[in-house]
């Protein structure tokens, strides 16, 4: 148990150094430990009044409430967060703003930063936590033109505006390399999460920073045991 708390701690402290107006990517390609971990980085950013809003794209969200809910989590901290939908149809967590998505990548934009810019206008910072990223960026990634429009103006428009941090989750086994590369380059920083060895007791989350402006902690990686983790999440 000591060795679960100090994996959290530590993968938190990492967490909790975003940069004002920076981009931090969380990326995976094993779906599996996705819920809990975005489960954990969610509870304890507002367990530390941090001003948090979940982007739930085309209805991630619920994907992951449910899998909380069927692995004996209590996904409260879900239902109780402000949410901005991003496409879909289910209502998941405290939806502030719906914003439908559009073929035409200017009117998009034009949706997505009027509503930013709305939410940040009466407070100092807010962390946009984004679930669901690579269905959103797969509908772009088709055709060259809109996906270049898509980064330029939906990732690069805002980066560097201090009232705005992103944590991204990413799902890279679903997009081009080059995509992940262009993603990653806007980053200021990139964690990779992976499960390590077999199937069985001996199995473990690894979680490494892969790209870093704080050089201090390029390359670290922290590791726990799978089935510990899954039980401290249950007894949080």
């Amino acid at each position: 148990m000591e060795e679960t708390k100090q994996f959290e701690a530590k993968m938190l402290e990492h967490i909790s150094r975003i940069f004002p107006g920076g981009i931090d990517i969380i990326e995976y390609e094993s779906p599996e430990l996705t819920p809990f971990l975005f489960y954990l980085i969610v509870k304890r950013l507002k367990e530390r009044n941090s001003p948090i809003i979940i982007l739930d794209i085309l209805d991630q969200l619920h994907v992951i409430r449910t899998l909380l809910e069927l692995s004996g989590i209590k996904p409260e901290i879900i239902d109780e967060s402000e949410v901005i939908k991003l496409g879909g149809f289910l209502k998941t967590g405290k939806v502030i703003e719906r914003i439908d998505v559009h073929k035409d990548i200017m009117i998009l934009r034009d949706k997505f930063l009027r509503t930013i810019q709305e939410l940040t206008k009466n407070r100092e910072h807010v962390i946009l936590i984004g679930i669901g990223a690579e269905k959103m960026v797969r509908i772009y990634e088709r055709d060259p033109m809109e996906f270049e429009y898509f980064f330029a103006l939906i990732g690069r428009a805002m980066l560097g505006d201090k009232r705005l941090s992103r944590i991204i989750f990413l799902n890279k086994s679903l997009l081009d390399k080059k995509t992940v590369i262009e993603l990653e380059e806007l980053a200021s920083r990139v964690f990779e999460i992976k499960l390590i060895g077999e199937v069985g007791i001996g199995r473990e989350l690894a979680f490494r920073i892969k790209k870093s402006l704080h050089f201090n902690e390029y390359g670290e990686e922290i590791r726990i045991k799978v089935q510990d983790f899954q039980k401290h999440l249950q007894s949080i």
